[in-house]
């Protein structure tokens, strides 16, 4: 899976993108908070590790990319201003750019406008009625707009702060349905998207229960939408909350199904590689490219390139790359839940798995299969803690339980989308799908019923958490 035998000491030696991911995200992380004094240190830092060894060129391109990293995204990441101005009354024209979540009662989406002002250029929106809106519709809307509230408690939520970091500063309200026009339906690509989405979805509430339906439409399209918080609840007590998540795990299964299938038909090394690369293509414009699948694709080629080419793949600085190109389009993403989630659970597997695999006597597939899991929670319980205030010591459990069986959902689920227009054909991956997913809700309801599975627990200050992290080195 990935270099099994690095010496400590030339980690940082053998694996330069990852570090040069450190350094972009540490001088992103001081630009943001306007700490830019903290460099001075790591830069004093890098240059000793270049003078102690010589020959060493990296700490030296290491110290030069902080300075010229934090001297770029400085003016950029410009702090969220206090205070912004409330209106009513606006009338906005623009186009849906994220998948809209619609219930009875509500419809919400993000609304990319034609303004420039950049306080203006994106809305979330809420409409206070079921809206039948697409992503990619171009709509004229009229309603109130307002700044989200601030976080009100030391450890609250911040939900302005997550807008922000997506490029939104303003909430959009609409009361009455006569304050919306369709003005182009979504045509082309986007469009063939959305009416492929739509049969999966009309054909799962066919064949399956309303309860797998919705269940296996989140763990394959990430469309938590119907799903009972009661039991939403219950999964993200356990620690498997990340199953609605569409990220490397699923990516990873695709990836295996693809190679078995074209395996099974005999294709050569170069149909196979093309095979998983269109498939990372096909199904990561399908869901909208969550950072989780951006980051498990480049990975996931990366990989493919290396294994069909016969090259070793340092999976260290695959992980390192993906960070590289999504920071680089994207430095707000640092900020993100799901970003550091996805690293970090990534880091795990690729940093952790080997370093604790090498030091147990036994081999076999079974200890792989619960070091894997193991791993991935080890790496994220911190930020669980810090996020959601959750210990979960009963997730190492769920996972170990959940892992492969939803990994088994997810194949046959995408075997389901890939034959939606032939419905019969289709039924036979979702059947075997809906009872694995009742084993699945099985798991769940019987490691959440554990006494001191669950904790609620402060949120953990940065000394415990880095401590924490370097107690995993």
């Amino acid at each position: 899976m990935t270099d099994p035998a690095d010496n400590k000491q030339e980690v940082v030696y053998k694996h330069p993108w990852f570090i040069a991911f450190v350094c972009i995200a540490v001088a992103i992380v001081m630009a943001y908070y306007r700490v830019w004094w903290y460099v001075l240190p790591l830069v004093i830092v890098l240059l000793l590790l270049f003078f102690l060894k010589p020959g060493r060129q990296y700490p030296l391109g290491w110290a030069a990319l902080l300075l010229a990293a934090l001297a770029f995204y400085y003016p950029i990441l410009t702090p969220l201003p206090d205070q912004l101005p409330e209106t009513s009354g606006t009338t906005v024209v623009g186009t849906v750019v994220s998948i809209p979540k619609i219930d009875d009662e509500r419809t919400r989406f993000i609304l990319a406008t034609d303004q420039e002002n950049r306080y203006h250029k994106r809305y979330q929106v809420t409409t206070y009625f079921s809206l039948p809106v697409e992503k990619g519709d171009r709509l004229w809307l009229k309603g109130t707009i307002k700044p989200p509230h601030k976080a009100g408690n030391p450890g609250e939520f911040d939900y302005r702060q997550y807008l922000y970091h997506q490029g939104i500063y303003y909430l959009l309200s609409i009361e009455k349905e006569e304050d919306v026009q369709k003005i182009e339906k979504a045509n082309g690509w986007q469009g063939l998207i959305n009416n492929y989405r739509a049969r999966m979805y009309q054909l799962t509430d066919h064949y399956l229960t309303a309860q797998e339906a919705v269940i296996l439409r989140g763990m394959l399209l990430g469309d938590t939408d119907g799903i009972d918080p009661q039991l939403y609840d219950e999964f993200q007590r356990t620690g498997i909350v990340h199953l609605f998540s569409v990220s490397g795990l699923h990516v990873g299964f695709l990836l295996l199904l693809s190679g078995w299938l074209t395996s099974l038909l005999g294709a050569k090394r170069f149909y196979k590689l093309m095979a998983g690369i269109i498939l990372l293509l096909v199904y990561g414009t399908l869901i909208s490219w969550p950072i989780p699948v951006i980051r498990a694709s480049i990975m996931g080629g990366m990989g493919l390139l290396a294994y069909y080419s016969g090259r070793p793949h340092q999976m260290l600085n695959s992980l390192g790359i993906a960070g590289l190109v999504i920071l680089i389009f994207d430095p707000h993403a640092l900020f993100t839940i799901s970003f550091q989630l996805s690293f970090l659970a990534a880091w795990g597997l690729v940093y952790l798995f080997p370093l604790l695999r090498q030091r147990i006597p036994y081999s076999g597939l079974a200890v792989d299969a619960v070091l894997v899991p193991l791993c991935a929670q080890l790496s994220v319980i911190p930020a669980i803690a810090y996020y959601f205030n959750l210990l979960s010591p009963v997730s190492i459990l769920a996972n170990l339980l959940v892992t492969y069986l939803s990994g088994a959902v997810v194949m046959l689920g995408f075997l389901a989308l890939v034959l939606v227009l032939i419905p019969l054909l289709a039924s036979i991956c979702l059947f075997p799908a809906g009872l694995i997913i009742e084993l699945i809700l099985w798991a769940t309801h019987f490691c959440n019923a554990l006494p001191g599975g669950v904790l609620w627990v402060a949120t953990p200050g940065v000394l415990p958490i880095v401590s924490y992290y370097i107690g995993l080195l």
